[in-house]
């Protein structure tokens, strides 16, 4: 009986251990991510270390060296901002790629504990594939984003092969992942936007699939344009990619079907300010990709447009 009871008791030890580091593990992100919001790249040089409620440990771990002096104040009691905000950036990531890993993570809802505001997490409704991103604060008109991207399938043979599976994703991040349910097996539609400069913006359709383990691409169309209500975008209830772009220098080119036809299609952008060209496409998924289904240009008068 005794036997008995050792063999019932153990997993509940475990279980309860295992609980416990998870939520200590989210409890700790959570921290790293409430202060991490206070910090930007245009505050002062210095902050001083008391303000992040880091433990003596954490404090003895990762300030006391003489590695960081040259990063610390004269009193060694304030830090270089920029120092700060790479700090907290590699205890989140550390943090996150931790929590994907452990065994309690597919038993919650992750976006309700992980809560913060600073940071977008993004999941397909099969939940298997997730992204998680934030802002990588470098001050510049580029608001880069640094991006976490898990697949719950995907176990990684070796270094190359977490590498190539790091690389397929976007280093921005995603805002939606959508499932598609097919006669080929599942796939994701993977939505992106980014400004890329002070008046540049990129967005981005994908179609992607996983096998043999690893993640393929079938199908993308992005867009590089000056206006941010422009672009490329996908409507999961009608299954439909839409793009709706005015050609400019970034984009210099109006055509859908990825084989340009220069005297169609292709215009002198500077040539004429009273007008520009509004290019349209649409794409309708069939089952295994997307598919044109209409594709349009018009010239249309500069003054109407901006009215």
């Amino acid at each position: 009986m005794k036997i008995l009871f050792t063999v019932i008791l153990l997993p509940i030890i475990v279980f309860g251990q295992t609980k416990s580091d998870f939520e200590k593990l989210i409890e700790e992100t959570n921290q790293y991510l409430n202060q991490y919001s206070l910090l930007s790249p245009f505050a002062d040089e210095y902050y001083s270390i008391s303000t992040f409620g880091l433990s003596k440990k954490e404090i003895k771990e990762d300030f006391e060296d003489e590695y960081y002096d040259e990063m610390l104040s004269e009193n060694k009691d304030s830090i270089q901002s920029y120092y700060m905000i790479m700090y907290f950036q590699r205890k989140i990531t550390e943090n996150i790629n931790q929590i994907v890993k452990h065994p309690y993570f597919c038993k919650v809802s992750i976006k309700e504990l992980l809560n913060s505001n600073e940071l977008s997490i993004v999941v397909s409704e099969d939940n298997k594939l997730y992204n998680f991103s934030f802002d990588e604060k470098t001050g510049g008109t580029y608001r880069s984003r640094i991006s976490i991207t898990h697949y719950t399938e995907f176990f990684p043979q070796d270094s190359t092969q977490l590498a190539e599976f790091n690389s397929f994703f976007k280093s921005d991040g995603y805002n939606g992942i959508f499932t598609l349910k097919t006669d080929e097996g599942t796939k994701y539609v993977l939505t992106s936007s980014a400004r890329v400069c002070l008046s540049c913006f990129e967005t981005s359709v994908r179609l992607i699939t996983f096998k043999d383990n690893e993640f393929k691409e079938e199908f993308k169309y992005s867009v590089s344009s000056r206006d941010w209500n422009e672009g490329v975008s996908y409507n999961h209830e009608t299954k439909t990619i839409a793009v709706d772009y005015h050609i400019d220098d970034l984009t210099p080119q109006c055509y859908c079907s990825g084989e340009t036809d220069e005297d169609k299609f292709s215009f002198d952008v500077f040539a004429d300010n009273e007008y520009s060209i509004n290019c349209k496409c649409k794409f309708v998924f069939n089952g295994k990709t997307f598919e044109l289904v209409e594709e349009s240009w018009k010239k249309v008068d500069n003054g109407n447009r901006k009215k």
